[in-house]
């Protein structure tokens, strides 16, 4: 049986008792599952893989819910976007004023249980979803912004409070922050380029993700996937590289990858150009994209 809160609203106001475990069940509509990626811990060094889901009600209100590990990895196939959801005991959390969801929480189509589907709640977020679409929710949750939400200045950090706050260092998870600043150098010499071989398997548990290590057989070039066992005659390659970035404050370092490189690179794929490079002066094609 679920013991839903009021509302995704009523989480702001919400003491945390940082002596416990705080949980919450949460009834809402799913306005985004976002892709699954990566991030290395610099407390333990260990390599975490995170989901951010993005839950909004009729207070509209919407909160950032975080799954880690295997969660993390099959939320895409597993979590229903676009659709209302009953969430048991998702850990809730708060950070520099925001709050936030984590898993692992038991997460179901809201229709599937009956005596969620036929309550009151059920049929007044159905009918505010329907009039909405979910649109102009507000976020309690300080992890970029949410479901097109711009953060505000005042929420914005400053590269100096990386390292005056210990940014990252504390948490095995990571913090995040929002910072504006302009990009003054990648590192682009890289051996091998700029990006990373992935398998190409589009569907779980890689989803064009996951490493692969090549080979050589009797049949030719190969690669090797020890995430789904595949043997592949290609790969794809998705960018990976890192830069410094500056604001009045001061500079750091930091990691772009595949989805914001290709932003950043009007779309152009490490795959393109790769290949540019192969057919011509591997310098010329390279360079013309940083």
């Amino acid at each position: 049986m679920f013991e839903f809160v009021e509302s995704i609203a009523a989480i702001e106001s919400m003491n945390i008792d940082t002596e416990k475990q705080n949980t919450v069940d949460v009834l809402a509509y799913v306005l985004s599952v976002g892709d699954a990626t990566t991030l290395i811990s610099k407390k333990s060094g260990k390599e975490l893989t995170k989901c951010d889901v993005i839950l909004a009600d009729d207070s509209g209100t919407q909160i950032t819910m975080t799954l880690w590990g295997k969660d993390a990895e099959k939320a895409s196939s597993t979590i229903p976007a676009n659709e209302m959801v009953a969430v048991r005991r998702a850990r809730l959390s708060e950070y520099n004023g925001g709050k936030s969801l984590s898993g692992p929480s038991n997460v179901m189509p809201a229709k599937e249980d009956p005596g969620v589907s036929q309550s009151p709640a059920f049929c007044r977020l159905q009918q505010w979803y329907q009039q909405t679409g979910g649109q102009g929710a507000r976020s309690l949750s300080n992890t970029g912004g949410g479901y097109g939400q711009p953060v505000s200045f005042g929420e914005r950090k400053e590269i100096a409070d990386i390292k005056r706050e210990q940014l990252g260092y504390q948490n095995e998870k990571g913090d995040y922050i929002t910072f504006k600043g302009t990009i003054q150098f990648f590192k682009k010499d890289k051996e091998g380029g700029a990006w990373y071989p992935a398998c190409p398997n589009p569907e779980e548990p890689c989803k064009q993700r996951c490493k692969v290590m090549q080979s050589a057989s009797g049949m030719g070039e190969s690669w090797t996937c020890e995430r789904c066992n595949g043997t592949y005659d290609r790969c794809v390659r998705r960018w990976v590289f890192s830069g410094v970035v500056e604001d009045p404050s001061g500079s750091t370092w930091v990691s772009f990858f595949n989805e914001s490189a290709e932003t950043m690179f009007d779309g152009k794929t490490a795959d393109e150009i790769h290949q540019l490079s192969a057919d011509g002066p591997p310098s010329d094609a390279y360079d013309s994209v940083f």
